[in-house]
């Protein structure tokens, strides 16, 4: 086995893992500075990056807030003339509990996307 010499901590190391006169450990050192200087950089624009993604998770809760109420009421309306109609209001009650089926479904679709949106986001700050 040849030995050769690091160029920047003088150790004595076998030849074949010097690269340019530099030992590996002087390399991964190197290595390590230049990561933490990128990952630096990364979070300067990840925090830029999270107040616009929080107003648009508080966005998105509130939209779904608003689909839930609309289309509760709407179709407890709906169901609620349909009971008092005569002929024909079977349909409108069973068209009312529907459209409120349906915006409970949308909302807990939305919910959803809100909070996976918002482990995205954790999941960035903790990197």
């Amino acid at each position: 086995m040849n030995k050769g010499e690091c160029s920047k901590c003088g150790k004595t190391v076998i030849e074949s893992t010097l690269e340019n006169g530099v030992c590996l450990s002087c390399r991964l050192q190197e290595q390590s500075k230049a990561s933490q200087s990128n990952s630096n950089q990364s979070r300067v624009l990840v925090n830029s990056a999270s107040n616009s993604s929080a107003t648009a998770i508080t966005t998105l809760n509130g939209v779904a807030v608003i689909v839930l109420m609309l289309s509760m009421l709407s179709g407890l309306i709906i169901a609620v003339l349909g009971g008092q109609s005569g002929i024909g209001g079977g349909y409108l009650v069973v068209a009312g509990i529907l459209i409120a089926v349906v915006g409970l479904v949308q909302w807990a679709f939305i919910k959803v996307f809100a909070g996976i949106a918002e482990d995205i986001k954790a999941i960035r700050e903790k990197i």
